[in-house]
């Protein structure tokens, strides 16, 4: 995989919200009538799975960062950051998502990403699939990552 140089990726935040708009017309599959944000983070050895439903906005990401906290940290050596079941995903959100791809450069950690539909749309559109590898399923990247020989499944 070819990576940006760190802080590279920064520079991709300009123009999310107009993407995030024009993009945000088909919301991917969740509860009907769900917004609330439910996090579910399993840390297992060297692995982290944070699995998110619902909506993700200037409201709720905090309730991301608190759930994550300093992952990757320590002997983590996977984040996987599973979107699919998102129904919305502000700015706020991408932003959060390019810190962790820092934070996991830095730490020479891996970071794969199940995007919902529209989520896919805007990392293709602002270039941002180059720094973060993305998966159709939440197995795929367990696969990918390595994380099925630590018992993540």
């Amino acid at each position: 995989m070819e990576r940006d140089a760190p802080g590279e990726i920064s520079s991709y935040v300009a123009g999310l919200d107009f993407a995030m708009a024009e993009h945000n017309r088909e919301p991917c599959a969740a509860e009907p009538g769900s917004s609330a944000l439910s996090v579910e983070v399993v840390r297992r050895e060297a692995c982290c799975v944070v699995t998110l439903a619902g909506e993700i906005d200037m409201a709720t990401v905090d309730q991301v960062q608190r759930a994550v906290g300093d992952e990757p940290a320590g002997a983590t050596e996977a984040l996987i950051v599973d979107f699919s079941l998102v129904t919305f995903c502000g700015s706020s959100a991408v932003s959060y998502l390019l810190q962790l791809a820092e934070r996991t450069r830095a730490r020479d950690a891996q970071l794969a990403i199940i995007p919902c539909r529209y989520l896919n749309r805007v990392l293709e559109i602002v270039g941002l699939q180059r720094a973060m590898p993305t998966y159709d399923t939440c197995a795929d990247a367990i696969a990918a990552t390595g994380c099925a020989r630590h018992g993540v499944a």
